[in-house]
């Protein structure tokens, strides 16, 4: 405790004191606050309400921490940073409260009322249940929303669903088994039904099951191709020729080919560092052998000179 001098009158009073004895000026000048600092909180953590905390106003300051998801209080805080700004020091030592006591209510025997006698109290209770009203009605408009596109959706995979009624026990695992490699890995036709003969499917369920997808069997081919360039170099010709060896059809293997993204200059290059890799050749043993996997001369000669040659 100590001694300050009163702003209005100039006379020195103690820092405790609630009022200035000699002019009845309000203690709350005496409350050791900045404006500057005031300032700074309100415009950059205004939208928070810290700068109302700061200033011994904690019931407005939880009201704008409640809303502050609306950033409503952000443009207040921009607000309030100008109105502090253009206040002078008497102003605004005169509007400062010093301690979050002065901004509860008082009873006739100048005791603080209970928490729920607080204007504050229900201020930030109301603040609250208007969120939680708010949050439910969104949510209940999202969930009414979606529900129209979900039936959509359901009805139509309704209309689009197969008739499998007939299906015999063997038919219906076969194609069940078909539809679970076709998810992780391209086949082609051929190829589809020697890997369900494979599992003991019988020849008539694995044609059944083979024929009853809905494949597109070009596409199956483009990804087929894909998947092998991702592990190992080719020239067009060689792979199309791995495509036919996976039972492709002649068309369905070059669909494959010329739909891919690929740099065959670059796919030359890759595979003659592959054999460098292995085995030394000279530079025109590694062309024949280029030209062995299929490349054009061209291609050869480029892959040989990205790789020292």
């Amino acid at each position: 405790m100590g001694l300050v001098a009163c702003v209005e009158c100039g006379k020195e009073v103690s820092s405790s004191a609630p009022r200035c004895p000699n002019c009845g000026y309000s203690v709350g000048q005496y409350s050791g606050k900045s404006k500057g600092l005031a300032i700074v909180l309100a415009l950059f953590l205004g939208g928070l309400g810290i700068h109302k905390f700061y200033l011994g106003k904690p019931g407005v300051g939880f009201i704008y921490l409640i809303f502050c998801w609306t950033f409503i209080p952000a443009i207040l805080g921009l607000i309030d940073a100008l109105v502090l700004a253009g206040k002078n020091e008497r102003e605004f030592t005169g509007a400062v409260r010093p301690g979050i006591a002065s901004n509860l209510a008082m009873d006739n025997k100048g005791e603080i009322k209970p928490i729920y006698q607080q204007p504050a109290f229900w201020a930030v209770l109301a603040g609250v249940v208007l969120i939680i009203l708010a949050v439910n009605l969104a949510n209940n408009n999202g969930s009414e929303s979606s529900e129209p596109a979900v039936s959509s959706i359901q009805s139509s995979a309704e209309v689009d669903e197969p008739d499998y009624v007939d299906e015999t026990t063997g038919q219906m695992n076969a194609r069940k088994s078909a539809e679970s490699y076709i998810r992780f890995q391209a086949f082609s036709k051929l190829g589809l039904i020697d890997q369900l003969e494979y599992e003991d499917y019988s020849p008539e369920d694995c044609e059944y099951a083979v024929n009853i997808l809905d494949v597109d069997w070009m596409e199956q081919a483009l990804l087929k191709a894909e998947s092998y360039l991702e592990y190992q170099a080719f020239s067009q010709e060689s792979l199309f020729e791995q495509l036919q060896y996976e039972k492709f059809t002649d068309e369905e293997a070059n669909y494959g080919v010329s739909n891919v993204t690929v740099d065959w200059m670059e796919q030359a290059a890759l595979k003659a560092k592959s054999y460098l890799e292995y085995q030394s050749f000279s530079r025109d043993g590694l062309i024949d052998q280029l030209l062995y996997e299929g490349f054009t001369q061209e291609q050869a000669e480029y892959g040989v000179s990205q790789n020292g040659y």
